[in-house]
């Protein structure tokens, strides 16, 4: 999230007023009349050991933040609870009713909210089809020591559920105490691992793309990083940070890599993808699509794979990365 600041700088090109955004530990600034950009490193404020109090508040705040973007996928009434045989879990079923654009969401192993109840979705299965909805029986695990409500919604769980789990173990007694015990530790040197790729020399033609010559330098960069490196980009909103890692996606591509995107957001991942599908429309059949259909865009959807009948989800993934080079 960037904070924008009135602060009164001109531009040295054209004297027009600077725009100013805050990003983390860079400041930037930039003119949107004639292009002009410059960065500033601040130190971060941020020190060890970990402060509770601060923490604590951060999660709350992410908390709130990620319980807006919840997703009701339908409604389900309690039809039957009772431990497993050996005590360790609750056995749920729900008689449920789910919106058709959602149905692909009550995948076995993903998590669940039923109301206030966090279940692992068991399977699901289905009796008859109205006009936009799906009835069916749905079977969750649950905790064996809840008290699940006779009817309630059914919505996505992550990534609130990482917050609420952070919370929970900050609210231990001894977490506060823990948390102290953490030190500065002096910076670590790999020795144990040797850089396996090493002077690529990848020759680019970028001509095709429309970006600028910085862009182009930084997608050279990108291509022709040694094994184990990394490279950061940092920008403020518009400076075409995605669309560059569109093109760096493509090219890698081109060159026979494999390459996995990832994000804190799925909002992040679908922009991207888009920008890839619309800088190089060629790279479609190369992509496919992982996760919760419910908090994926509806233009990237198509892109999703469900595992065979034959498949377990260990071979179903290994699948995957011999068939596909955009892994997301």
């Amino acid at each position: 999230m960037f904070r924008r600041r009135a602060y009164l700088n001109l531009c040295p090109k054209c004297l027009s007023r600077l725009r100013v955004f805050i990003s983390h530990n860079l400041l930037f600034k930039f003119c949107s009349k004639c292009g002009y950009f410059e960065s500033e490193y601040r130190p971060t404020a941020f020190t060890l050991p970990v402060q509770y109090q601060n923490l604590y508040t951060w999660l709350h705040n992410e908390l709130s933040i990620a319980s807006k973007n919840l997703v009701t996928l339908g409604h389900a009434r309690l039809s039957d609870f009772r431990p497993s045989k050996d005590s360790k879990i609750g056995i749920l079923r729900l008689r449920v009713k789910v919106h058709k654009d959602y149905v692909k969401s009550l995948r076995p192993y993903d998590s669940i909210y039923y109301e206030n109840v966090l279940g692992v979705i068991v399977n699901f299965k289905q009796l008859y089809t109205s006009n936009s909805y799906i009835d069916g029986i749905l079977t969750l695990h649950t905790q064996p020591n809840i008290s699940p409500p006779n009817k309630g919604r059914l919505f996505t769980a992550e990534p609130a559920i990482l917050y609420e789990s952070a919370i929970r173990i900050l609210n231990e007694e001894s977490a506060a105490i823990s948390l102290q015990k953490f030190v500065r530790i002096k910076p670590l040197t790999c020795t144990g691992i040797r850089s396996r790729v090493t002077n690529l020399n990848f020759s680019l033609d970028l001509s095709s793309y429309n970006i600028d010559q910085e862009k182009k330098n930084i997608v050279n960069d990108i291509i022709n990083l040694n094994d184990l490196d990394f490279l950061a980009i940092e920008g403020p909103p518009g400076t075409g940070k995605t669309t560059t890692i569109a093109v760096a996606v493509c090219e890698l591509v081109k060159k026979g890599f494999r390459v996995l995107i990832t994000s804190h957001t799925n909002v992040a991942i679908d922009n991207a993808l888009e920008r890839i599908i619309e800088v190089c429309p060629e790279c479609r059949d190369y992509i496919v699509r992982l996760g919760h259909p419910a908090k994926i865009s509806p233009k990237i959807r198509s892109f999703m794979d469900s595992p065979r009948e034959d498949e377990n989800r260990m071979t179903w993934i290994l699948r995957l990365f011999k068939e596909k080079k955009i892994l997301v």
